[in-house]
C-alpha cells in the first residue's frame, strides 16, 4: 500500500549470507580465471619461442646454402648477428684508438727531428710557424 514492506530481521540475515555467497563464489571463479589466463600466456610465450627458435635455425641453414653458392647472407638473423659483430669491433677499435692517442698525447705537440730528439727552441718557433702557415693554407 505505501510502497514497500517490512522485512523480518532473520529475512534480511538470510539475504546478506545469500549474497556473501555470491560474493565468495565470484571471489573464486574470478582466481580460477586468473589462474587460467596466466597458464595460457606462459604457453603462448613458450610456443612463441618454439617459433622463433625454429625460424632462426631455418634463417642459418638458408644462409649456409647460400653461402656455399657463394651468395651473401639474406635473413634478418644472420644480418642482425653480423651488425652486433660490426658494433662490437667498431666499439674495440674506438677504445683502442683513444688509448693510443692517450699514449702518444704528450709527444703530439712536440717537434722532433728525424733521430726523434727535441728540436732546439729556434728551430721549434720556425718549425710551428711552417706547421700554422700549413694549417691556414690547407
Amino acid at each position: 500500500m505505501f510502497g514497500f514492506k517490512l522485512i523480518h530481521e532473520a529475512e534480511l540475515e538470510k539475504l546478506h549470507r545469500e549474497q556473501e555467497l555470491e560474493l565468495r563464489a565470484k571471489d573464486v571463479e574470478l582466481k580460477v580465471t586468473l589462474r587460467r589466463a596466466e597458464a595460457a600466456e606462459k604457453t603462448a610465450e613458450y610456443w612463441e619461442g618454439k617459433a622463433q627458435e625454429f625460424l632462426d635455425r631455418s634463417d642459418r641453414q638458408l644462409d649456409g646454402f647460400l653461402q656455399q653458392n657463394g651468395l651473401p647472407q639474406v635473413t634478418t638473423t644472420a644480418r642482425k648477428e653480423a651488425k652486433q659483430g660490426r658494433d662490437e669491433a667498431e666499439a674495440e677499435f674506438e677504445r683502442r684508438h683513444k688509448e693510443m692517442a692517450e699514449i702518444f698525447a704528450d709527444s703530439i705537440n712536440t717537434l722532433h727531428d728525424v733521430e726523434g730528439l727535441e728540436l732546439p727552441p729556434d728551430l721549434a718557433e720556425a718549425a710551428k710557424g711552417l706547421m700554422e702557415g700549413v694549417k691556414a693554407n690547407g
